[in-house]
């Protein structure tokens, strides 16, 4: 294994770390909404792999630059959808 591939493995194992870190504090908190930024994800993230089990995942992956991206879960049990926005230019 080269170094670049032994970069990429460490980010895997800490996003599975911060995924079941993040499952076990909403369901001890017990909470409904929890609102992510920066959350760093892309479209090559699919969505199983940051699924919070009795969550629903919405997200805003960034597309144009490093960082970025906003993923919300929230309680299955609660209502939610996604309603899409037209970008208005700045004036």
């Amino acid at each position: 294994m080269n170094f670049k591939n032994f970069l990429k493995f460490i980010k895997f194992v800490f996003s599975i770390y911060a995924v079941e870190h993040l499952t076990t504090d909403l369901h001890s908190y017990n909470t409904d909404v929890a609102v992510i930024t920066e959350s760093h994800l892309k479209l090559k993230h699919t969505d199983n792999v940051v699924a919070v089990p009795d969550y629903t995942l919405l997200r805003r992956d960034s597309q144009r630059r490093r960082g970025g991206g906003v993923a919300l879960y929230v309680r299955t049990s609660l209502p939610s959808s996604v309603e899409l926005l037209r970008r208005r230019p700045y004036v």
